[in-house]
């Protein structure tokens, strides 16, 4: 599917979005889709009495090149060299991180959605 909904430069079609509370993270034709060697993220949920941080591995990512191209991220503190990205609306993540060597943004394509935006009619009537 997400191949689908991908420019013919490799950009995204549609709006990317937090899976958790639906705010736009990315505008389209913002993020160039990248398929490369597989890079891990920590669990967004973490065991409490674990002494280490589960992660997971993810290949496929979406690259931003500007802080200033999100519509809306947060960052978190550096940790081991690397800042995560996070929803700056709910705070939920981390959705993807910032190389500290190119300086690039690279989002997780299975921790946001892709979806068209809806109305601003149809999504006031969904909360009545």
């Amino acid at each position: 599917p997400i191949f689908q909904n991908l420019s013919t430069n490799n950009r995204n079609k549609l709006p990317i979005l937090c899976m958790r509370c639906n705010c736009a993270i990315l505008s389209p034709n913002v993020a160039s889709f990248v398929d490369a060697k597989p890079f891990s993220l920590p669990f967004c949920r973490q065991a409490k009495n674990s002494t280490s941080i589960n992660r997971f591995y993810e290949c496929y990512r979406w690259q931003v090149e500007r802080m200033f191209d999100f519509e809306n991220i947060g960052f978190t503190h550096a940790r081991d060299g690397v800042k995560y990205l996070i929803c700056a609306n709910c705070e939920d993540g981390p959705v993807g991180y910032l190389c500290p060597v190119t300086k690039a943004h690279f989002v997780a394509v299975c921790r946001l959605n892709m979806l068209p935006l809806r109305s601003k009619a149809v999504v006031e009537s969904s909360y009545h």
